[in-house]
């Protein structure tokens, strides 16, 4: 894509000024360009002499979209948003507000983009934000998917995005989102096997990863020796009415979260959803009441990554009970399999502290951003802090497709 571009599409959206290009600092490969480098296979034609028209999505091009999805992401990953689509865009918590649109050259699907729905509770209040999700465009149609984000933009009153694809993340700031926090990524090894599988590190003979695995279990006993604590986890197989309360009691507590009730954690964790598989592990108080607890989720090979999907604890300072929860997880992943683990980790005085982690053995590699945009100033101001947030991997769309 010429790097000028963008000079082509007005300097006014509504009555904000824009910035300028958002992609005066990409690279124009497929690798570097992420959700607009969709695939570089031919197309019949120039589609910048055709009439690219933006289209609200219709069920009889579904078949088209996943066809794209294959052509953008591989065979894999379509196959994986084909059996999501359902849970995600038909039966989530607010199917009458999932918009979604296409990009059609000639009744031909070249683009498509889609949202998420969630509920927010800020400050008492509650809130409808949208997350933008499963963005891609057609390599030799790239350009025009600037026309599906301003149509997102201009659609919805709130937005709530957490992003790792450069090309991406510069659009959404460009068309007025703001950047709340960075959404770091921490990841423990279990299995010296899991080294192997970076680049660089495949030539290291196998023979030593089993003294990297017996190592790195012995130095998690010698920390529990320290700590304790973790035969106080229980787990459990379903939500109850227990978590209602819990999440209500946590949202008097903090600024601006998901509202992550038992409808919410049902939905999202439940037999539908891409980690039906999660296990669950709960602190209770003498009367049966939740203190804290942890989902976890451990992927297929030949990763086997296990995830933190949510860890909540009340009080927002009993790290006693956010370290039992997490070497509970920690250790189901590795009995499961796991040959690491990954916490996604925005830093806030309502989450576990970041210092907890990296003595646990956790090292940050990576991160996303998360973006926000309420129209309401108000609410803006709230949601543009880091510090108001209790966020995690599970609330974000960037979770769906870590299988």
């Amino acid at each position: 894509m010429p790097r000028n571009v963008f000079q082509m599409i007005p300097h006014r959206l509504g009555e904000r000024k824009m910035a300028p290009n958002p992609l005066d600092e990409i690279e124009t490969s497929p690798q570097a360009s992420g959700d607009f480098s969709a695939s570089s296979a031919p197309v019949h034609g120039q589609p910048d002499q055709h009439k690219v028209e933006l289209a609200t999505f219709e069920q009889g091009l579904q078949e088209q979209v996943f066809n794209l999805y294959a052509e953008v992401f591989g065979a894999a990953a379509s196959s994986a948003f084909r059996a999501r689509w359902r849970w995600a865009q038909q039966e989530n918590l607010y199917p009458q507000d999932t918009y979604k649109w296409v990009l059609l050259d000639r009744n031909r699907v070249v683009g498509f983009l889609a949202t998420i729905p969630l509920s927010y509770s800020i400050k008492g209040a509650t809130l409808l934000a949208h997350t933008p999700c499963d963005y891609m465009v057609h390599f030799s149609y790239r350009f025009y998917g600037i026309k599906m984000m301003r149509e997102f933009f201009r659609a919805t009153e709130n937005c709530v995005t957490c992003d790792d694809v450069t090309a991406t993340i510069k659009v959404t700031q460009w068309l007025g989102a703001k950047q709340a926090g960075m959404f770091f990524r921490y990841v423990k090894i279990l299995d010296g096997r899991s080294l192997g599988l970076h680049e660089g590190w495949e030539r290291v003979p196998s023979v030593l990863w089993s003294p990297v695995t017996r190592t790195v279990r012995l130095v998690d006993r010698l920390r529990w020796g320290v700590m304790g604590k973790r035969d106080t986890v229980r787990p459990i197989d379903e939500f109850d009415q227990r978590f209602d309360r819990f999440y209500h009691r946590l949202s008097h507590s903090v600024p601006i979260t998901v509202t992550r009730d038992v409808g919410f954690l049902q939905w999202r964790y439940g037999s539908d959803s891409p980690h039906a598989g999660r296990g669950i592990g709960v602190v209770t108080e003498g009367d049966g009441e939740l203190i804290g607890y942890v989902i976890f989720f451990l992927s297929g090979g030949p990763s086997y990554i296990g995830y933190i999907l949510d860890l909540q604890v009340l009080p927002m300072d009993n790290t006693e009970v956010a370290m039992a929860l997490l070497s509970y997880a920690v250790e189901q992943l590795r009995r499961n399999g796991a040959w690491s683990v990954r916490y996604y980790h925005l830093a806030s005085p309502f989450t576990i502290p970041d210092r907890l982690l990296r003595w646990y053995g956790f090292i940050r590699r990576g991160a996303h951003r998360l973006m926000v945009r309420f129209r309401d100033n108000q609410w803006a101001a709230i949601a543009e802090n880091q510090n108001n947030w209790n966020y995690s991997y599970g609330d974000s769309e960037a979770s769906h497709a870590s299988k």
